[in-house]
């Protein structure tokens, strides 16, 4: 129905951006296909177990530092931009984007983990608040929990959307429009964020 009323109201065709992953589902990816979508490579849909388990050595003074046990953070699956990727926990999955690969067992990320959750997935700790500040005398005690030895995790690799931007930009210089569905989250965060002011821009 918006492509149909932009077009008899402007004269010019929407062209979505959809996941890449859509467009392999038999169905979808072939009605999509028809409409002249944009696929976009999602780094999320590309994750893998990795080998080994990571914690957190100094969650309070330095949470950025990211260490691992049994690793191998130089292998080509390891990529300065990619990201390292939590167990989901109600459905979510706490993420952080990689900055500099120290060696085989050490990594800086570019933001530490956000969230009590994941601080507990990384410490083995329960003493946090759910914004991920520690309970009053918490912080004096040991970094992580007795015993505790870290915990599995996935990579994603960092994407490049050379190809998406021609593609848009090949759009635009024809005259066409992009379209973007602003409901914010990601397929594993799948609660709605609240809109923001792109939500009231026209379209492009």
């Amino acid at each position: 129905m918006l492509m149909r009323i932009v077009k008899k109201e402007s004269g010019r065709r929407i062209q979505f951006l959809i996941a890449d992953k859509s467009m392999k589902r038999k169905f979808i990816g072939a009605m999509a296909g028809l409409t002249g979508v944009v696929p976009v490579g999602r780094a999320m849909d590309m994750t893998k177990p990795a080998k080994g388990k990571v914690y957190l050595p100094d969650p309070i003074n330095d949470p950025c530092l990211l260490r691992g046990v049994d690793t191998n953070f130089e292998d080509k699956e390891f990529q300065v931009g990619g990201s390292i990727v939590l167990p989901k926990v109600d459905n979510k999955a706490a993420t952080a984007e990689i900055l500099e690969i120290k060696g085989p067992e050490e990594i800086r990320l570019k933001r530490a983990f956000k969230g009590g959750v994941a601080l507990q997935q990384l410490t083995g700790r329960n003493d946090m608040t759910k914004d991920g500040t520690f309970i009053d005398g918490a912080a004096d005690q040991k970094p992580n929990a007795e015993g505790f030895e870290g915990i599995e995790f996935k990579v994603a690799p960092k994407l490049d959307q050379t190809e998406v931007y021609d593609a848009v930009h090949t759009v635009l210089h024809h005259g066409g429009s992009i379209g973007i569905f602003p409901e914010g989250g990601s397929h594993d965060r799948t609660d709605l964020l609240p809109l923001k002011g792109t939500t009231t821009r026209p379209l492009l």
